[in-house]
């Protein structure tokens, strides 16, 4: 899964010369991009949940791709309408995606990216530490519990159970 570059990424150039001018006009053009930047930055400890090379698509016009999850950092480009991302991690109101290889960061309220989603069909399922029956149980589920499914490992599912990672077994799931 990859990024449709044609027309749909712009790069941002190291600013130095006549790419800052060029920048400068880049920025004005793109006055309305600074709305596609969430409204607040992620606190520099935001929490980080993986997930497995999802497909998303831009929905805005324009999508600033930041080198953090934080507009105080210098965007690496501009991402629009229509462009597919991977997402592989989520930072708060953040997606991490891959971009030529390396990590970047989209607001992810302007991608129609979403975690798929479970219920639970067991009348109580456990919650474990590790993807085995032999590991932790740090919860549990009650039957009808709709969860977001962050990952799949040897007929586990991951999920988010409070500010922790855990897992579920997939037996025990009707997926939507």
């Amino acid at each position: 899964m990859a990024f449709i570059f044609d027309k749909m990424f712009t790069a941002v150039k190291d600013l130095a010369g006549e790419e800052a001018v060029a920048a400068a006009e880049a920025e004005a053009a793109s006055k309305d991009a600074k709305e596609t930047d969430a409204s607040e930055n992620a606190d520099s400890a935001c929490f980080y949940m993986g997930v497995d090379n999802q497909e998303a698509h831009v929905t805005c016009d324009v999508l600033n791709v930041r080198q953090t999850p934080s507009t105080d950092k210098p965007r690496v480009g501009q991402l629009h309408r229509g462009a597919t991302i991977c997402v592989t991690g989520v930072c708060d109101d953040w997606l991490a995606i891959n971009l030529q290889g390396q990590t970047c960061y989209v607001c992810g309220k302007y991608t129609d990216f979403s975690a798929p989603k479970a219920t639970v069909t067991a009348s109580a399922l456990n919650i474990r530490k590790k993807p085995t029956t032999e590991s932790d149980k740090i919860g549990s589920l009650p039957n009808g519990t709709t969860i977001n499914v962050i990952g799949q490992e040897k007929g586990w599912v991951k999920i988010l159970h409070g500010k922790n990672i855990g897992y579920v077994s997939a037996e025990y799931l009707k997926f939507d």
